[in-house]
């Protein structure tokens, strides 16, 4: 990939809740005299990237939810607000690339079309698929799945994390402008917060991190933590963002199975810190037992997965083909279907040779799953 003088990136929902995005500004940084990236005011910034990037937010500051609760005339001005920055950042910058990291950006970028009056390569990633369908009528995201076939015939380069999802864009799927970047975690990160882990001790330490929901068997793992595993004992850990309804319904079967003792919440931690608590666990659970198309083809998009090979966490998969595919060759990938039998199954197995699938987790990550492997082949593929 050939020096850019400039390149702009842009993303609607922000890139801290967007490991990929963070990954690929500071890989798109080593490419560029200087990458400005365009989103809104809702988040905290607390990864630190190179100092050829500038951050531009729109809109007074707010929280990711109270940014989702807002009255419909308010999105809309909050999305022009975001728009026009893109526009003056463009038309001021004048990069040779633009970077669009979800729907909404797209979106925006085909709002200000005028803009392409300058001369740049446009490049569409799109981490989720819009369900189609299933968006409120005239929202935001139902108007990006509308107009997403207008928008499509301004973009030169198109990325998906998985192949699995071309079939969702017809307007590209047998087009030359379609790759594959996956949603691996970077090694800039995760290899300093590594270390060789030993077996368990009496204490079997799980960890769910992520969007916690129902659907990621949870229910199951509280309802087996009462089991003893060659002769250790199961604890839970789940970081994230929760509705106070689930967590409390989380903690009263946990009582009702009187294992409260053995689950733990934890808040989200913001991602740079996140690999040094996510080593600290034994086993990582990505179980997605969902019909969505996020989760249906999450075998290489779900970045959950690869975090926890990434620092040495044998893992535990629901097992369905989409997971096998993708899967089933690593040692250190464990599936169940949820009963109890099968979960202990897992964790038994994994005990039983712990440190070598550990270090098998991290030697896989290291060689071909992380960010800048699947970067450096994107890139070789484009020959810019």
């Amino acid at each position: 990939m050939r020096k850019f003088a400039h390149i702009v990136l842009s993303i609607y929902i922000h890139h801290e809740y967007f490991p990929p995005t963070l990954h690929a500004i500071s890989n798109l940084a080593r490419f560029a005299d200087s990458v400005t990236v365009i989103t809104r005011n809702i988040a905290d910034p607390n990864w630190e990237f190179p100092d050829n990037v500038v951050v531009k937010v729109s809109g007074s500051k707010m929280t990711l939810e109270q940014s989702m609760k807002q009255p419909y005339k308010d999105k809309v001005k909050s999305f022009l607000q975001y728009s026009l920055l893109l526009r003056r950042s463009i038309l001021e910058v004048k990069p040779e690339m633009v970077v669009l990291h979800d729907p909404l950006a797209l979106l925006a970028h085909y709002v200000v079309a005028g803009v392409r009056r300058i001369k740049y390569k446009l490049w569409y990633h799109n981490h989720d698929v819009i369900e189609p369908g299933k968006k409120k009528r005239f929202s935001l995201v139902w108007l990006a799945e509308k107009l997403q076939s207008s928008a499509f015939k301004e973009i030169d380069i198109f990325t998906l994390p998985t192949p699995d999802r071309r079939k969702y864009f017809p307007e590209i799927y047998n087009s030359a402008i379609y790759h594959t970047l996956n949603n691996y975690p970077s090694r800039a990160i995760a290899d300093k917060a590594y270390y060789e882990k030993q077996a368990p001790g009496k204490i079997v330490k799980l960890l769910y991190q992520g969007v916690i929901r129902p659907g990621h068997g949870l229910e199951e793992i509280i309802s087996m933590l009462n089991q003893n595993i060659l002769g250790r004992n199961i604890s839970l850990t789940i970081i994230g963002n929760i509705e106070l309804a689930y967590k409390q319904y989380l903690t009263q079967l946990a009582v009702t199975e009187s294992v409260q003792e053995q689950l733990t919440f934890l808040d989200r931690i913001a991602y740079q810190e996140l690999p040094f608590e996510t080593c600290k666990y034994d086993i990582g659970l990505a179980i997605h037992n969902l019909g969505s198309i996020q989760y249906a083809t999450g075998g290489a998009a779900s970045n959950k997965i690869y975090e926890y090979a990434a620092v040495g966490l044998p893992v535990i998969l629901f097992d369905n083909e989409q997971y096998n595919k993708y899967l089933g060759k690593y040692s250190w990938a464990s599936f169940t279907d949820l009963s109890h039998d099968s979960l202990v199954d897992c964790i038994y197995h994994i005990l039983h040779d712990f440190e070598k699938l550990s270090k098998q987790a991290n030697e896989d990550f290291t060689s071909a799953l992380n960010y800048e492997s699947s970067f450096e082949r994107f890139i070789t593929e484009l020959e810019l």
